[in-house]
């Protein structure tokens, strides 16, 4: 006869609730991936459109308060940010790493409905450690969530996590200071077009 865990342990309770929490941190992992690359590429195209903008103002000469040094430079500075931000993002291979911490969620939530088959009628040690075993495998497989991740997701949770109203403000501040070197980049070409018109 099969050994039966020790109710009093929680180990398939624990497992289930780790299981679903890096799921979920997994998740938020992936989304805050995929908006970098979206954010990027817009960012990438308002510069673009900027390095259009410029030499249409100076030659239909809607107006023009620098001298046209300083145009030039400026003009090369998007350029070459344009290429750094590309460049940024082929390495950087947002996109990709999205899609694999998104198949990671999925994997560890198919695994996680498996667990919460046990976790009201506990199985074996046995089938504890081909669990847990399945859990970590999963985890070696891919890469690591951020803290900024799981601090979304313990919003997400309240129930499991009591989260202030401050801590869920300073989340929100973090993760968007994630995205501000790109809309500061784009505010400078905005006041920079702006200042050329007026």
């Amino acid at each position: 006869m099969e050994e039966r865990m020790d109710r009093d342990l929680g180990t398939f309770d624990d497992l289930y609730r780790r299981t679903h929490i890096t799921a979920k941190s997994r998740f938020n992992a992936s989304k805050r991936l995929a908006d970098h690359n979206h954010v990027a590429l817009v960012t990438i195209t308002l510069m673009s459109l900027g390095l259009i903008a410029i030499p249409l103002i100076e030659v239909f000469e809607l107006g023009n308060h620098f001298e046209n040094k300083y145009v030039d430079f400026f003009q090369l500075f998007l350029a070459i940010v344009v290429l750094v931000i590309s460049v940024a993002i082929n390495s950087a291979n947002f996109g990709r790493r999205s899609e694999k911490l998104h198949d990671c969620g999925l994997e560890l939530s198919n695994l996680a409905r498996k667990i919460y088959g046990f976790v009201k009628d506990e199985g074996t040690k046995e089938i504890y450690n081909d669990l847990a075993n399945a859990y970590f495998e999963i985890l070696n497989r891919y890469e690591n969530h951020k803290s900024i991740d799981f601090r979304i997701t313990q919003i997400d949770f309240p129930d499991q996590y009591a989260v202030n109203l401050w801590t869920q403000a300073m989340t929100w501040v973090l993760y968007k200071l994630d995205f501000s070197s790109y809309a500061l980049l784009v505010l400078i070409e905005f006041l920079w077009i702006y200042n050329m018109i007026c």
